[in-house]
């Protein structure tokens, strides 16, 4: 899955706080067409031709960016100024028609000269975001705020109170977010105020590990020192006699990890408070993790990581499924179907099926649950964007027991390889990147399309169409076929 006209707008639209109304993203589309005749645009990065200096941007005039997210946030920059406010204005309401927006943007400091409503009403869409959704990044040098994921009631901001006649904003804007339980944190150019398990939906900018066990440990990592309530955990990179890694531990008592400190050789501005880092191969502490403070000398090769647990919605109603719940929701009521499978996805806001080729893509955020039960033999293999993530394991029961399924790239496991799950236990979290691929496996890393020579790099293979029938079944929706699939399944599939 890509980034597209559709799919960038979609974000442009949702972080400038409009509508992502069928007639809004023609516009933008409409737009981005009479800006940028290519696509990718000509200006890498750069839909809308902005000018905009920062946020890493190259160029003369026009500037190119490294990443769509600064890209995004260049431009954003600009349609939020005051000398903008007609456009910005304009695509909040929601309602435009073709030739007021036309004549809104090109009347306009933007630059545009060209746009015109036949440009706008010529863009075709299709349901959801039609692509990768490009997240606006966060970033910054200290991060504070709060620890729920929807604001409370009563939240108030107040500066130079009575009770506090000394606050500055810093304080007061901290205090807020506290009140409010969300996370509030700078890059020294743009405050973000951010709900926590929005800014746990992030491509993480850093995979980090081995920290523990047998593997070699990352060379990045000089310390790491994790805080489990009363248990302390502490790891560094060399020990005094044999220059191998030594583990320092007192224990009290085992509860969750709640905060994390890894000092890691990386580019200066390589990570920055709100950004998302995943930890991998590090036994208990497996899973992403926000940055909550991040700090540099100019005289150092390393950052110190200051990491907090990711927040996860709480639901009115459900309570979340616990391991080992013999495939029970949280609404008390059985997830599994008659033959011991149910619908992975019934969790996931916003699922949006894509295209089939080796397995079937999605695109949506929340918790994936097992689609049966059986040991995982992996969670992690070098090779599957974003972030090396493959689940897999065997179906141990139902009318697919035997084989092996998939579920892959921009998820965030909630499992660990050797665990047990039953039907509808969960074993990640979808979160807004590349979306996710899942289908039948040979072995952990090695699809089954792939096994068989099905797959030429975009094609529907016979074994993604037959995990897509699968999911249809059980009530997902099934994936987009290119092509007649490619290729024959063995027998005992769907």
């Amino acid at each position: 899955m890509a980034v597209t006209p559709q799919s960038w707008s979609w974000s442009f639209l949702s972080a400038l706080g409009a509508p992502t109304s069928t007639q809004n993203l023609k516009i933008v589309m409409g737009w981005i067409k009479a800006e940028s005749s290519e696509w990718p645009p000509n200006y890498q990065y750069n839909p809308l031709n902005t000018t905009e200096s920062g946020f890493g941007g190259t160029g003369s005039f026009i500037k190119s960016y490294p990443t769509w997210s600064d890209g995004l946030r260049a431009n954003l920059t600009v349609v939020r100024q005051s000398n903008m406010s007609s456009i910005a204005s304009m695509l909040k309401s929601g309602n435009a028609s073709s030739a007021s927006a036309a004549a809104t943007i090109d009347g306009s400091p933007w630059g545009t000269t060209d746009l015109s409503a036949s440009l706008i009403d010529g863009q075709t869409t299709v349901p959801g975001p039609g692509g990768t959704v490009v997240p606006p990044g966060t970033g910054g040098t200290g991060g504070l705020g709060g620890t729920g994921t929807t604001p409370n009631s009563g939240g108030q901001f107040y500066v130079n109170t009575t009770s506090g006649i000394d606050t500055d904003y810093w304080t007061a804007l901290t205090n807020w977010g506290q009140q409010a339980n969300w996370y509030v944190f700078t890059d020294g150019e743009i405050l973000y105020i951010a709900d926590g398990y929005i800014i746990g939906q992030q491509v993480p900018v850093a995979i980090i590990g081995p920290l523990t066990g047998t593997e070699k440990p990352d060379p990045r990592v000089l310390s790491f020192t994790a805080e489990y309530d009363n248990t302390a955990w502490q790891y560094y990179s060399t020990h005094k006699r044999r220059s191998r890694t030594q583990r320092k531990t007192e224990m009290a008592k085992v509860t969750s990890p709640t905060e994390l400190t890894i000092d890691l050789i990386c580019d200066i501005d390589a990570v920055r408070a709100g950004d998302l880092v995943q930890l991998i191969y590090s036994g208990p502490f497996d899973g992403p993790w926000l940055v909550g403070d991040c700090t540099r000398s100019v005289f150092q090769i390393y950052s110190q990581l200051t990491l907090v647990p990711t927040l996860q919605p709480i639901i009115p109603g459900t309570l979340s499924t616990p391991s080992g719940s013999n495939g029970t929701s949280g609404t008390g009521q059985s997830t599994a179907s008659a033959q011991g499978y149910t619908n992975p996805f019934s969790r996931v806001k916003g699922l949006v099926p894509e295209r089939i080729d080796m397995g079937v893509d999605y695109a949506g955020t929340g918790e994936l649950l097992a689609i049966g039960s059986g040991t995982i033999k992996s969670i992690y293999i070098p090779g599957w964007p974003p972030a090396n993530c493959f689940i897999c394991w065997t179906l141990e029961d139902g009318a697919y027991k035997g084989k092996t399924v998939y579920f892959a790239e921009s998820i965030h496991p909630s499992v660990r390889v050797g665990q047990h799950v039953n039907t509808g236990d969960v074993i990640g979290t979808m979160y807004v990147a590349n979306g996710i691929e899942c289908g039948w496996a040979a072995s952990p890393g090695l699809t089954l399309a792939a096994q068989r020579g099905q797959f030429n790099g975009s094609n529907t293979t016979a074994a993604g169409a037959s995990f897509s029938r699968w999911l249809k079944s059980l009530g997902a929706p099934p994936g987009i076929t290119n092509n007649p699939p490619t290729g024959t399944m063995p027998p005992g599939y769907p």
